[in-house]
């Protein structure tokens, strides 16, 4: 295709390129070729543009001659310049070649001045160092005379001197010369301190067999003699040495502190020790102090503090009248925190009362150390009795943790004994029945269990312990939602928990169990525990018609009745209760505003906190008591739950006695909330007790594997050893709780394991898929087992009508269970249809029984569909 581009587009292409670098835009005029066409063109163009960028050029020279011109110019005179630096430069160079010789003739002179001053230097160290080696050589010969004459104090001071002009010549220490001064110093220092030692010896005497210290103030010394010729001196020229001088010049030799520390060690053993320490005979030292002399004399027996703290001032005021000053101040830094130590220790602590018997004893205390302190800081000037001054501003404290030690001691010694005695109290509680309940309990008077029931009127309240157990209502048959109200006072209605507490309302209040105590439901299967029904027993089939509802409403009349049961309780409960009302009854009396000014007053608002210690240490050592009986946990479950009740009633009692005693110190006492957490532990053990007996009950159960093989040996021997073992175990539990519960928390205990038992016996016989005639003849074989347990229910002196249905939840569920097991199809229909067997089962349940135990035919679907269609059951 021939290019469309016109020559003119060509030149102007080119001539763009060529002035200004720009390369065209479109693609068509970069691509093509240059023809030859527009050779011409392009060529004239070029001139005529080369022709304008010279004249523009010219015009430019025109325009910039001047500076041109100048810079030419400033360039000349650069050059010029330049020239000028370099001939100077070179003329420099020519003179630095002479300097050279002159440095060379300067440098040799100050090596000759600085060998100089270094000769100067070192004679005048030479003679320095001379004069210092002569001045020691000199203070050494007084040493010696010094101590010829006996003047320790001079010789001691001159040899600190001459120690301290050798330190001079610490540079010369590698020298000759040094060391022989160094040993000639360290020989006169050797030589002074053993005169010193044996001049100690004769002033300090310490008789170790004797107990006898002897403190000399001074003596004749017949042995001193020149420390650097060592000769003894004659006996005319005997020296007098006295405890100053000698004190005087340890202290100076810097051994002062190593001889009190001997000092102190003899006089601790000797005298201290044995007069503050008691011995195995319960006897002391006995000190006397004659003159200077210092010893032990006999024992003591019976002994004070007064007398400790008057034998502590005698023997300060002998130390410090027989030892200078310069030895008493350190002695006193050593001596007083070991004395103060010890009194406390040994003597003040031990003399703190644990009650307030023994307070007026012990302000005696206070004020006999505080007088103690006072003479021994102001007349003798020791120091070291701040400690005493803090024990006595801290009395009400010391005497406060010595009344609660005393507290939790008791607690730990009587928790850590054998298990002691037992006693029997009594529970009491009134209650308003309705006249139907009281017609319904005269009505069952024929037999002793109503025995206990009295009426309120004419009857004075017990003085033991009032610990309530909750209404007792006999059976009856209604329907379920009356029966419900029916056992909920027994406190077997939460049907959440498998082992609900006893239900004694013990005075205490029973709210804010701890979440550990809600026991796990449905784990053996217990989920109606508390729903027992109040409903007659179910007897054979069809004998246990449905009851009519007679539509009267009439209002029920109230009458007042009162229960009283036994239980078993030990003998630590009434202890630690006897110990919290005598720590309560002691804080009272310190809180009354006229007691104020006692030295333990401020002790009150700590004494009321007391009780919540004590019993906390009971919670946690009583594990330690209760395991050695077999019923423990239940002795335990008896014991916290009456010191509960007890400690509720005081702690009402004592709320009204303690109107004026201010509020804030009143509120460390807190008996409620102390009730409650000892109520929670009583329920835990209870609960704990009974979970370890479910455990085993449901191992033993186990023990059949399912009874799916209860008539094929050698497995049906397996299932009858588990229904007897329970059975045992059950009678077992029933023999060893007799003796502690209450007959109606006895009952109910054994009620509550009874619902597990029964409940999972169900379960498992349900989870058969068929059961033969065998081997329903076996089961219920089984179920009268169990059932004969009825017996432990009976109420004392009764031989028929236990009260099993109400304190055994799903009773009568078992009973209708057993009889299905061998009832026809005509049977259960009754039953379901005429009896109360609807109320205890689903639709399910039932129809798959009927399943498992009749082969399919007419009778059986007709009977199914029948039950479907009533649309009841539970």
């Amino acid at each position: 295709m021939a290019s469309q581009i016109s020559d003119e587009n060509f030149v102007q292409a080119v001539l763009s390129f060529a002035q200004e670098n720009r390369i065209p835009e479109s693609e068509e005029v970069t691509s093509a070729e240059l023809p030859s066409s527009a050779l011409p063109a392009l060529s004239k163009r070029l001139e005529k543009a080369q022709e304008v960028i010279e004249a523009d050029l010219r015009k430019i020279s025109r325009d910039t001659a001047s500076d041109t011109e100048g810079w030419i110019s400033q360039t000349k005179q650069l050059h010029a310049d330049l020239e000028k630096s370099t001939a100077t430069a070179a003329d420099v160079i020519n003179q630095t070649g002479g300097t050279r010789e002159l440095e060379a003739v300067v440098s040799d002179a100050a090596q000759k001045v600085e060998l100089l001053q270094g000769e100067i230097a070192f004679n005048e160290t030479l003679g320095w160092t001379l004069e210092v080696v002569q001045k020691i050589q000199r203070r050494i010969e007084k040493v010696d005379t010094a101590s010829a004459d006996g003047d320790l104090i001079k010789a001691a001071t001159t040899l600190d001197k001459a120690h301290r002009d050798l330190r001079l010549l610490s540079s010369f220490e590698g020298t000759r010369v040094y060391g022989l001064l160094k040993e000639n110093l360290v020989e006169l220092r050797k030589l002074l301190t053993q005169d010193l030692e044996e001049c100690w010896k004769d002033l300090m005497i310490v008789d170790h067999e004797e107990k006898r210290i002897t403190l000399k103030d001074s003596y004749l010394s017949d042995y001193l003699s020149g420390v650097l010729k060592h000769k003894p001196i004659s006996s005319t020229e005997l020296s007098t040495v006295n405890i100053d001088t000698v004190v005087g010049a340890f202290s100076l030799l810097g051994l002062l502190k190593g001889k009190i520390d001997l000092l102190y060690k003899d006089l601790d053993t000797l005298i201290l020790a044995p007069r503050l320490v008691y011995g195995l005979d319960k006897s002391v030292a006995k000190i006397l102090i004659h003159e200077r002399n210092i010893e032990v004399s006999g024992r003591l027996y019976n002994t004070g503090i007064q007398g400790a703290l008057n034998d502590l001032y005698d023997i300060i005021h002998y130390l410090n009248s027989c030892l200078p000053p310069a030895a008493f101040s350190p002695l006193s830094h050593i001596l007083m925190p070991v004395l103060t130590a010890r009194l406390i220790s040994f003597w003040l602590s031990p003399s703190v009362p644990p009650d307030l018997r023994g307070m007026d004893d012990f302000q005696k205390t206070l004020t006999a150390v505080s007088n103690f302190v006072e003479k021994v800081n102001g007349e003798l000037d020791w120091n070291g009795g701040q400690k005493l001054i803090e024990w006595i501003e801290q009395a009400p404290r010391v005497w406060l943790a010595k009344r609660r030690g005393t507290c939790l001691d008791m607690v730990r010694r009587t928790t850590s004994g054998e298990f002691g005695p037992t006693m029997i109290a009594e529970m009491v509680e009134t209650r308003a029945l309705s006249q139907e309940d009281t017609f319904l309990a005269e009505k069952s008077g024929e037999d002793d269990w109503n025995a206990s029931w009295s009426d309120e009127e004419g009857e004075e309240e017990s003085n033991t312990s009032t610990i309530k157990p909750s209404k007792v209502v006999p059976a009856k048959a209604e329907p379920k939602q009356n029966e419900e109200d029916d056992v909920s006072a027994w406190g077997l209605d939460d049907e959440g928990q498998e082992s609900p507490e006893p239900s004694h309302s013990f005075e205490a209040t029973r709210e804010g169990a701890d979440d550990d105590e809600e026991d796990q439901a449905g784990a053996w299967g217990f989920e109606n525990v508390g729903s027992g029904s109040a409903r007659s027993s179910p007897s054979k089939v069809g004998i246990v018609p449905k009851q009519k509802d007679s539509g009267k409403s009439n209002a029920p009349k109230e009458r007042k009745v009162t229960l009283r049961e036994t239980y078993t309780v030990t003998a630590i409960p009434k202890a630690i209760l006897e110990e919290i009302t005598c720590v309560i009854s002691d804080a009272e009396f310190l809180a009354k505003s006229k007691n104020r000014n006692s030295p333990i007053a401020a002790a009150a608002a700590g004494l009321f906190a007391v009780p919540t210690l004590i019993l906390a240490m009971y919670r946690a050592t009583a594990s330690i008591y209760y395991e050695k009986h077999l019923s423990g946990n239940m002795h335990l479950y008896n014991d916290s739950m009456w010191l509960a009740a007890k400690l509720s009633q005081y702690g009402e009692t004592s709320a009204k006695r303690a109107e004026s005693i201010s509020p804030w110190v009143m509120d460390k006492f807190k008996p409620v909330e102390d009730c409650h957490v000892l109520q929670a532990f009583a329920r835990r053990a209870y609960c704990k007790e009974m979970q370890i007996q479910r455990t085993i009950l449901g191992d033993l159960l186990d023990g059949g594997q399912g009874f799916e093989d209860c008539t094929n040996p050698p497995f049906s021997t397996q299932c009858d050893d588990a229904v007897s073992s329970i059975v045992d175990r059950i009678r077992e539990l029933n023999k060893q709780w007799k003796d502690v519960l209450s007959n109606s928390a006895l009952l109910q205990s054994l009620g509550s394991l009874l619902v597990g038992v029964t409940n999972r016996f169900i379960t498992q016989v349900e989870e058969m898929d068929s059961i033969s005639d065998p081997q329903s003849q076996k089961l219920v074989a089984y179920c009268n087992q169990i059932i004969n347990l009825e017996d432990l229910f009976l109420a004392s002196g009764q031989s028929d009508s236990p009260f099993t249905v109400m304190y055994t939840a799903n009773w009568l569920k078992f009973q209708y269970f057993s009889q299905i097991l061998e009832s026809s199809l005509v049977d259960i229909n009754y039953l379901w249809t005429e009896g109360e067997l609807s109320l205890e089962f689903t639709i399910e349940e039932v129809t798959d029984l009927i399943r498992a135990l009749f082969e399919d035919s007419e009778n059986r679907r007709k009977l199914i569909n029948d039950i479907r269609r009533s649309g009841v059951g539970r």
